[in-house]
């Protein structure tokens, strides 16, 4: 009876689908804690590792490098409950207990994953272990998104349901009488996971099941979707483009599709689903069991952190070269200084030169300026600074630059705290995003609103216009050295700008709309009283 409960013929199928749904490496134990079958889905540097060292054994088969022999396999049948180890390299892994009338016959595997980001060092001792480049295991770590502690258990209970339900069917009579409490179990699990919309709809796409984690994401109760067609969650473009209709197809040949596309609430805002479609098969009935994660969020942020790492990058290669270019001139405009103090003021060449120099000098200008966006120009001079005095000092300026179309608006902050600045570098942040706004209106005029206020623990400068707005595309690259919507110019305003902040180590936020007009917040420390 062991056996054929323990038959990993009989539990593949099921173990292959909830891998590929988990995005888990899983695999079946024997009371002894050896592996029957084969491990499904295995992580990309479990593999390596393995592809390494075809004959590395150890006594936990998801351990690279135990600490101790890892005993969660036997630990895991005498306690009855679920068990999450680490090895030394920083994997995780859970093991969950097949119990069936409360004896221990087997165990579930699941993991070969970081629970945070990964350890260099960890990572090094591992490579150095097997002979891996350690590079080439630091590049495929990295590329493994991090699952939480708390993500973990929660695969661990979602599995301890499944496994003991599926167990439970094997056994035939005793399905019966267990089915209804894992069924209840699950129900409470799942309506527990509010970042998580999950239910099922029939061939037909009628909604037939919908837990509370569909509720808090959609908007709709259960009572509002059941018997609905599930299709109305989709965008109309979405529809229009067939989605639906292909992912039923997929999940009906294939068992699982695996989606990333925009869903509707029922206040009609839109957010980015990734989610699976299962195919699930009960006798004679078929249906379709989906779970659905809003990772619009987290798309915000992978997109924000693309950026900074871009900018970053940017600001490396162009310091690099704007130093190394200043040294160059440096060399060519002392030589031809010295030059053009021995010419006779009536030399020919004497204006050749003179132009040599006045070019030297334009170009050790535009260096300064690549230096500034690099965060390699420090400040000069730093002093406490009034920041609405010294924004209220540049407008005066500016305003003069401001073509007569434009209505410049000020809302100046009074007892803001000072902050540590090199006003001269703060007085080109002004001016840049004054004048961009300014001539970002068209000839039929418009407003310029500037304001300054607090936003604890920093002081901020807001720069709005009323002008012609700017696309997703156009906002990622505006701050981008050499980028320009001008017809004329070098485009690094911005990117000065950008640069300048950082080196006072503050931040940037820009938001436009095309048509509405464009709004830059400037954010810097404040001194601490």
């Amino acid at each position: 009876m062991r056996a054929e409960l323990l038959n990993p013929q009989a539990w593949h199928d099921v173990l292959e689908r909830y891998a590929w749904t988990s995005k888990l490496s899983v695999a079946l134990l024997d009371s002894e804690g050896n592996v029957l079958g084969a491990c499904h889905n295995p992580q990309p540097v479990w593999e390596l590792v393995r592809k390494a060292k075809p004959d590395w054994t150890a006594r936990c088969p998801f351990c690279l490098a135990p600490a101790v022999p890892c005993s969660a396999a036997r630990e895991v049948l005498t306690s009855g409950r679920i068990i999450v180890a680490h090895d030394r390299a920083g994997m995780a892994h859970l093991t969950v207990p097949l119990l069936l009338d409360d004896e221990p016959l087997g165990a579930l595997i699941a993991g070969q994953v970081f629970d945070r980001f990964p350890d260099a060092v960890r990572l090094q001792r591992a490579a150095a272990a097997f002979g891996i480049p350690e590079p080439q295991l630091w590049n495929l770590a990295i590329h493994q998104s991090p699952v939480s502690r708390a993500t973990l258990l929660m695969h661990g209970e979602l599995m301890l349901a499944f496994g003991q339900a599926f167990l439970r069917q094997l056994y035939g009579a005793i399905v019966e009488r267990k089915l209804a409490e894992t069924n209840r179990r699950f129900r409470l699990l799942m309506d527990s996971v509010s970042d998580y919309a999950i239910y099922t709809e029939d061939g037909g796409r009628r909604v037939t099941s919908w837990n509370s984690g569909a509720e808090r994401m959609f908007g709709f109760t259960e009572a509002e979707m059941i018997g609905q067609e599930s299709p109305r969650l989709f965008t109309p473009e979405e529809i229009l483009s067939d989605a639906p209709e292909k992912e039923l197809r997929t999940a009906t040949q294939e068992g699982l599709a695996h989606t990333e596309h925009w869903q509707v609430r029922k206040d009609g805002t839109r957010f980015l689903a990734s989610g699976t479609l299962a195919k699930l098969t009960f006798g004679n009935n078929i249906e379709f069991g989906r779970i659905t994660h809003d990772i619009t969020e987290q798309r915000k942020r992978e997109a924000a952190l693309f950026q900074a790492q871009k900018l970053e990058s940017i600001g490396v290669l162009a310091g690099g070269i704007a130093h190394d270019f200043n040294n160059l001139l440096a060399g060519v405009l002392f030589n031809a200084g010295s030059v053009l103090e021995d010419l006779d003021p009536e030399d020919p060449n004497r204006p050749r030169l003179e132009d040599i120099i006045a070019a030297g000098e334009t170009a050790a200008g535009l260096t300064n300026q690549l230096l500034t966006y690099s965060g390699k120009a420090l400040p000069t001079t730093t002093a406490q600074v009034d920041f609405s005095a010294l924004v209220a000092k540049i407008l005066r300026l500016v305003e003069t630059l401001v073509p007569k179309q434009v209505c410049l608006e000020t809302t100046l902050a009074a007892d803001l705290p000072s902050i540590e600045a090199d006003s001269s570098l703060l007085q080109q942040v002004v001016m840049n995003l004054v004048i961009n706004a300014s001539e970002s209106i068209g000839p039929t005029g418009g407003f310029v609103r500037v304001s300054t206020g607090l936003a604890a623990p920093d002081v901020y400068l807001e720069v709005k216009d009323s002008g012609c707005g700017m696309d997703e595309a156009t906002c990622a690259r505006i701050c981008d050295p050499f980028f320009t919507t001008k017809f004329l110019g070098r485009g690094l305003g911005l990117a000065a700008v950008s640069g300048i902040v950082r080196v006072h180590h503050g931040r940037t936020e820009i938001h436009s709309v095309v048509g509405k007009g464009t709004t830059f917040r400037v954010y810097l420390p404040a001194i601490k009283t």
